[in-house]
């Protein structure tokens, strides 16, 4: 089982990789990265400008991750669904497991290689001052962590769907749940004292465990 995964996981990999949009993905990620790079460093008189670079790609990053969990990682398996292509792949003697790793793997990868890239960049905020290196490196293993979480979501989205419109509706919700969650109790106490009504310690404990559980916040 283990060769079986191996070499659908290459053979998958290597069908993204020959598209010409990923290689477009990565040459704009890599140029709109340099480009933020040279801006920030032609304002020498901004307040730690590294800092908002740092805070600026990272924002940018999870807004990214947020958009590739809905879209990209949706479709590893409904693809097949709709294409009914899933049969085939089980006379093939692949196991449902080296299927999952197989399809979910390569886009991982891919979404990695788009986060790498821009990583060596921005230890040049370190130089443009307001951050230290182990700043820099805690937040890149934050988004690494929040990308495989996304693309696990996405894939699990993509079992339980019959479509990728399904899938999508999925992830998204779920995604603006956990995004949008801290800001329920502060729209619902917003609400409480325009009626004059006493809060429930509820929406207090609501609030917090939102708040442990959000990467975003």
């Amino acid at each position: 089982m283990f060769q079986k995964t191996i070499a659908f996981t290459v053979r998958s990999l290597r069908q993204e990789n020959r598209l010409w949009t990923t290689a477009l993905q990565r040459l704009g990620i890599l140029g709109f990265t340099l480009f933020l790079v040279s801006e920030v460093g032609d304002h020498p008189y901004m307040l730690a400008p590294g800092l908002y670079l740092l805070e600026f790609l990272t924002a940018l990053n999870l807004m990214a991750i947020g958009i590739l969990g809905i879209s990209y990682f949706t479709t590893a398996i409904t693809e097949e669904k709709e294409e009914r292509t899933i049969g085939l792949l089980m006379m093939t003697g692949v196991s449902p497991i080296s299927i999952l790793l197989g399809k979910s793997i390569p886009r991982q990868i891919n979404a990695l290689v788009l986060l790498s890239i821009q990583f060596p960049f921005t230890f040049l905020a370190i130089t443009l001052g307001g951050v230290t290196i182990d700043q820099v490196i805690s937040v890149y293993i934050f988004l690494l962590v929040t990308l495989l979480a996304v693309a696990n979501l996405g894939l699990l989205a993509s079992v339980l769907a019959r479509t990728s419109f399904i899938a999508t509706v999925i992830s998204g919700l779920v995604i603006a749940f956990f995004t949008l969650g801290p800001l329920f109790p502060e729209i619902i106490r917003e609400i409480y004292r325009e009626l004059s009504i006493q809060r429930p310690s509820l929406l207090i404990d609501w609030r917090e465990f939102m708040m442990a559980i959000n990467p975003v916040v």
